[in-house]
């Protein structure tokens, strides 16, 4: 947008000046792996590396274990989440699509955006396949947010490994969870 400014002294110009008003744009920082951050769990057999300067918190229930990586700086609009539930506690791999539906409902306030697309894939990590379902929601103005869904069904386990984040910094999201699911092993 422009915008001029007139100044007028007793009644006759005196000066003008214009204004343009300029988006800044936030810079995206690339997160490292020095392979040094690992989070390890012996109970729900699994390992997987997460990025240097991002924290790192779990929960257990009797559902199962719930893990939330952070990114260390508070501007960046990303989550990346790892639960593990217990046999009891999750749906049969045809319902994951119904379960995903659900559980985008409390992650992103998705009913009032009929824009939402929706696609579902299948993908390797190592010898262990998985089913991946992905929510995007292009937004107006780059408002809008992209949740990922990868499901892995091991051990009598379902491993959920979950990435929110908005569509700004998709792609540096987007990086991460990649490499982060590359990383993940199961013992």
């Amino acid at each position: 947008d422009s915008y001029r400014i007139e100044v007028f002294r007793n009644g006759l110009m005196d000066s003008e000046y214009h204004y343009e008003v300029v988006e800044v744009e936030k810079e995206v920082p690339d997160a490292t792996f020095s392979l040094e951050n690992i989070y390890q769990n012996e109970k729900y057999k699994f390992s997987i590396c997460y990025p240097d300067d991002w924290k790192c918190g779990g929960n257990e229930s009797d559902a199962g274990l719930e893990v939330d990586f952070i990114p260390a700086y508070d501007n960046i609009n990303v989550i990346i989440h790892m639960r593990v539930l217990k046999e009891g506690h999750f749906p049969s791999e045809e319902n994951y699509s119904n379960f995903s539906d659900q559980l985008l409902n409390g992650l992103v306030a998705s009913n009032d955006t009929p824009e939402v697309e929706k696609s579902e894939s299948t993908g390797e990590v190592g010898d262990v396949i998985y089913r991946q379902i992905n929510y995007h929601y292009p937004g107006e103005d780059k408002d809008g947010w992209d949740v990922d869904l990868i499901f892995i069904n091991r051990s009598n386990m379902l491993y959920l490994f979950l990435k929110v984040s908005d569509i700004y910094y998709q792609e540096f999201a987007d990086k991460v969870y990649k490499k982060m699911l590359g990383s993940l092993s199961f013992d």
